[in-house]
């Protein structure tokens, strides 16, 4: 569900928190209904089109880093990680949104090594502001 805490895949020890990439798939489904639905199940769109809308919004509220102005990893977290980078082709962040920009920049700035990029910040210390820097 939606913005539900659960154990990160990288860190099950850590405290359960709302895992970004979670609320992102949740999202597409329910975006991608609501496109269906408005040819095959008019009745149902709108429901489908709300859901969708408060499920980006609580992305936007909760799981953007408040200097940066780009994704995090987990809602009301600090560090990066590359599957932040589905929300362009899923179009959660569209082309010209700058949050997209941020993203893709503070991905590349914490997360590249050479010419690879790290799964997250954990490993190798991350980049300057991963864990909060």
């Amino acid at each position: 569900m939606a913005g539900a805490p659960e154990a990160s895949p990288r860190a099950p020890e850590a405290a359960p928190r709302a895992q970004t990439f979670s609320t992102m798939m949740c999202w597409a489904a329910v975006d991608r209904m609501a496109r269906i639905a408005s040819t095959y199940r008019r009745a149902e769109a709108t429901r489908f089109s709300y859901e969708a809308t408060r499920i980006q919004s609580l992305a936007m509220q909760d799981a953007l880093h408040p200097e940066r102005g780009c994704l995090v990893a987990s809602h009301g977290g600090r560090e990066l990680d590359v599957s932040l980078l589905h929300a362009l082709p899923l179009r959660l962040l569209a082309p010209g949104d700058p949050r997209a920009a941020s993203t893709v920049r503070c991905v590349l700035e914490d997360l590249q090594l050479q010419s690879w990029l790290r799964r997250d910040g954990a490993a190798a210390g991350g980049g300057p502001h991963a864990r909060g820097r």
